[in-house]
C-alpha cells in the first residue's frame, strides 16, 4: 500500500512541474524611430517593441520621457513643445531601448528644404569702437558626417531691428547660403546702389543670368547673445532660401 502511495504521489507531482508556465523574459527591446529631429508644433509616432514577443514580464515595461518640457509624450505620440534634448527611455528588467529627440530652435531652407540649425556661431566686429559695430553669423546644419548646409549673413548692428530688402541700397549687409565645399548655393550682398550683387556661392561660377526676385532680412536682439533671424530669398533660377532662428549663438569678439 505504502508504494502504491509513493508511486501516486510521484505521478502527482510529475504532473503539477509540468503545469507549471516557463518564464520567458524580454532581452531586447527596440524604439523607433530611434533618432528623431522635429520643429516646436510638429508630432512623431513613437513605437516601442519587445522581443520575443512571447515574453511573460511585459508587466514590468516602462516608458519614461526625460524631458517634458521640449516634447510632450503620451499614447505612443511625440509632441514637440519647446527647443533642447529629450530621450524616450523603454524599459523591462534589465533591458533598455531609446530614442533620442531634438526640437531644433530655429530652421533655414534651400530649395524649399528645411534644415534645422545644430550649431549657432558668430563673431561681434569692434572697428576699434567701445561697442560692437557689425556682426557675422553663421546658422549651420549638419547633414552627416561629412557635409553641413550653412546660412550666413554679415550687417552692421545699426541695422538690428530694421527689415532690410536687398532690392533697396543695403549697404554693407550680405548672405548666403551653401554647402562646406561652397557648392550649390549663392551669396549677395548690398552696396550703395540699388539692388544687391550677386555670385555663386564658391564666387567663381557666373550668374550674370540671375537676378534676384525678391529678398528681405530682418535681425534682432532682443537680449545680449540673443539673436532673432527672419530672412526670405528667391532667385529667378527658382532657387529659393528662408531662414526663421532664434537662439544664443556661441559668440566670439573681435
Amino acid at each position: 500500500m505504502i508504494k502504491r502511495y509513493l508511486l501516486y504521489g510521484g505521478a502527482l507531482l510529475l504532473l503539477l512541474a509540468g503545469c507549471q508556465k516557463k518564464e520567458i523574459p524580454v532581452d531586447r527591446i527596440v524604439v523607433t524611430p530611434e533618432v528623431v529631429k522635429l520643429f516646436v508644433g510638429e508630432t512623431q509616432e513613437i513605437q516601442v517593441e519587445c522581443y520575443p514577443s512571447s515574453a511573460t514580464n511585459l508587466d514590468l515595461l516602462t516608458v519614461a520621457n526625460s524631458n517634458p518640457e521640449v516634447a510632450e509624450f503620451e499614447n505612443g505620440k511625440l509632441l514637440a513643445k519647446s527647443p533642447g534634448y529629450t530621450q524616450i527611455l523603454a524599459r523591462c528588467g534589465n533591458v533598455s531601448g531609446k530614442s533620442g529627440i531634438t526640437v531644433y530652435a530655429g530652421w533655414f531652407t534651400k530649395r524649399d528644404r528645411r534644415y534645422g540649425v545644430d550649431i549657432a556661431s558668430g563673431y561681434n566686429f569692434l572697428m576699434g569702437e567701445s561697442t560692437p559695430q557689425a556682426i557675422e553669423l553663421e546658422l549651420t546644419h549638419q547633414v552627416d558626417s561629412d557635409n553641413q548646409e550653412h546660412f550666413w549673413l554679415w550687417m552692421l548692428c545699426g541695422d538690428f531691428g530694421k527689415t532690410i530688402d536687398f532690392s533697396g541700397v543695403v549697404g554693407e549687409t550680405m548672405v548666403a547660403v551653401y554647402l562646406n565645399n561652397n557648392e550649390d548655393g549663392y551669396t549677395l550682398f548690398g552696396g550703395s546702389e540699388p539692388g544687391c550683387s550677386l555670385r555663386s556661392a564658391d564666387w567663381v561660377t557666373d550668374v550674370s543670368d540671375i537676378s534676384l526676385v525678391k529678398g528681405t532680412l530682418k535681425v534682432e536682439q532682443p537680449e545680449k547673445n540673443r539673436y532673432k533671424v527672419k530672412a526670405d530669398f528667391e532667385l529667378s533660377n527658382g532657387f529659393k532660401f528662408t531662414a526663421d532662428w532664434d537662439g544664443y549663438p556661441a559668440m566670439k569678439t573681435e
